[in-house]
């Protein structure tokens, strides 16, 4: 099973497999510098080297006679199917469920639609319990998605990722959490900022 990830290593991972995607070829460490606005290749060579050891990057050796090292992500699979009930789940009146099941599900197949831009994080604080989201759930984020006002995202504010609704209004960006005791996060040209993804499913235990 994969490592989980903190979200600069997931960033640097998501970097790269949007890359080879795009271009059909694996960065350069000088392309993931630019990409990522990383200024020392050491810092590169770095998470390199923890990826590795994570087992989520494997290295290559080069292509097109460039001098500049090329890793390769691997893809790790864990396709795993649960038993899908026919009927659905009464919430009123109590109801039997058929006693056969009508298939497997995959839920890489229903949470997942672009894999190569979607990425999972796990959520810390309860800035948005109004929605649903509390401390220890998983996320789904997918990269590809443009945002809309009203869209809940993962963001990066001044290097720190954050998980806020979005309210884009008259060219403005404000960072709404969904608890009365936080304040918005109100963008300006000061900030360092980016929309990272958005969040398309919320995953918590129910006990």
């Amino acid at each position: 099973m994969r490592a989980y990830l903190s979200p600069k290593k997931q960033r640097f991972v998501d970097f790269i497999q949007t890359f080879t995607y795009t271009h059909g070829c694996p960065p350069t460490f000088a392309e993931i510098m630019d990409g990522l606005h990383i200024k020392s290749p050491g810092t590169v060579n770095w998470y390199v080297k923890e990826l590795e050891r994570a087992g989520v990057l494997e290295r290559s050796k080069g292509y097109s006679g460039k001098r500049a090292l090329i890793i390769n992500p691997v893809i790790i699979s864990d396709d795993i199917t649960i038993p899908f009930f026919e009927s659905s789940v009464a919430a009123g009146i109590p109801a039997l469920a058929d006693d056969h099941v009508a298939m497997r599900l995959n839920l890489n197949q229903h949470l997942v639609k672009n894999p190569t831009t979607t990425f999972s994080v796990r959520v810390k604080g309860d800035s948005m319990m109004d929605a649903a989201i509390y401390d220890g759930d998983l996320l789904i984020v997918d990269r590809s998605l443009a945002p809309k006002d009203s869209d809940i995202a993962i963001c990066i504010v001044d290097g720190e990722f954050t998980v806020k609704r979005l309210q884009l209004q008259n060219g403005t960006v404000l960072l709404l959490p969904e608890n009365p005791d936080y304040p918005p996060i109100v963008v300006d040209e000061s900030n360092d900022f980016q929309i990272w993804g958005i969040v398309t499913y919320v995953i918590h235990q129910s006990r």
